[in-house]
């Protein structure tokens, strides 16, 4: 899983240059900047094919967005210099669903987005936040 999340903060940081910060998420409520992407271990299911010779691993990753709210509907629906968190989330599927893509992770033979949560809101009276989250599901496959 380590290899996995370091594998997928580095392509996120090298696809989505407007994104302040990527980072492996303790709380998700504690963000560092907007718009930022966290980064969530999940579950890790196995399987063994002894016939084959082979271990399948299928892992699963939070990736949750969020953006500033700075003016009504714009965390969610952007507007013409901020992107909001709908575009945010196609962006990160479209950078994350090929999973050749993720090069220093050889053994990975399959990936793709799960399930998306809605939008909701967060924060405080002094700082709004709009966040999404996304689960994405990658299989990998080694020897036994």
């Amino acid at each position: 899983m380590k290899a996995l999340l370091q594998a997928i903060k580095s392509r996120l940081e090298s696809q989505l240059s407007y994104i302040k910060k990527v980072h492996y998420l303790v709380d998700e409520d504690l963000l560092p900047a907007f718009p930022c992407i966290g980064l969530k271990d999940g579950n890790i299911s196995y399987e063994q094919y002894a016939a084959e010779g082979i271990q399948k691993s299928v892992s699963e990753v939070r990736v949750v967005v969020y953006q500033e709210i700075l003016r009504p509907e714009a965390p969610v629906m952007g507007y013409s210099t901020q992107k909001g968190v709908l575009e945010i989330a196609a962006d990160v599927k479209s950078s994350l669903d090929n999973y050749k893509a993720l090069g220093s992770i050889t053994n990975i033979v399959f990936a793709d987005l799960m399930s998306e949560d809605g939008s909701e809101t967060m924060g405080a009276d002094e700082v709004l936040i709009q966040k999404k989250g996304l689960f994405m599901r990658y299989e990998q496959h080694t020897d036994l």
